[in-house]
């Protein structure tokens, strides 16, 4: 499967195109294929051989943690209902900047992936228990809106987003019943 690798640390420059093989689901696990494969500030940070709080990896590895896609393959003790379900997961520190992905299940973030895309996305979604809105702005507000009673609303990046989208959202989930989570 066709892969970007980190072969040293330093900027962009140092990410280039590479084979490797697919991975397989251990126990407890399933296999994504990605159809995105995000990345965080503090990704960047590792990339550089600057991050002083996590385990940095040695090169080369394929980097990246977070990954939205579609389960293809079930490990032991794994649900086989999660085939086919588009998902967002956490693999870890590395390997998401790949065709497929390992991740643990307890990873499985949502279960529903929204494309953004599309004009109408809203449409055909009912009320939702977790919502992972990394966009903000009026699709995060759409995207909160969705939220049952009781669901959780985590922002990514919040800080990249604006003051008045953040008051908004924290002074109304009081009054929705909802949890709200920013970060960074």
């Amino acid at each position: 499967m066709r892969v970007v690798e980190l072969t040293r640390f330093g900027g962009p420059e140092v990410l280039v195109p590479g084979e490797a093989q697919a991975p397989s689901a251990g126990v407890g696990e399933v296999v994504v294929k990605v159809a995105v494969a995000g990345i965080t500030f503090v990704e960047t940070q590792i990339r550089r051989g600057v991050d002083k709080w996590h385990e940095v990896p040695e090169p080369p590895y394929v980097p990246g943690g977070i990954v939205a896609g579609v389960v293809i393959t079930t490990g032991k003790r794994v649900d086989t209902g999660w085939l086919g379900r588009r998902v967002l997961a956490d693999p870890g520190m590395t390997g998401s900047f790949a065709e497929q992905a390992a991740a643990p299940v307890k990873s499985l973030i949502a279960d529903a992936v929204v494309d953004y895309s599309t004009v109408d996305w809203t449409a055909g979604i009912g009320p939702v228990d977790v919502v992972f809105d990394g966009v903000g702005g009026e699709i995060g507000r759409a995207a909160f809106a969705l939220l049952r009673r009781g669901g959780r609303f985590s922002v990514h990046g919040a800080s990249s987003g604006s003051v008045s989208d953040a008051h908004a959202a924290i002074e109304s989930r009081d009054a929705l019943g909802k949890t709200l989570l920013l970060t960074g």
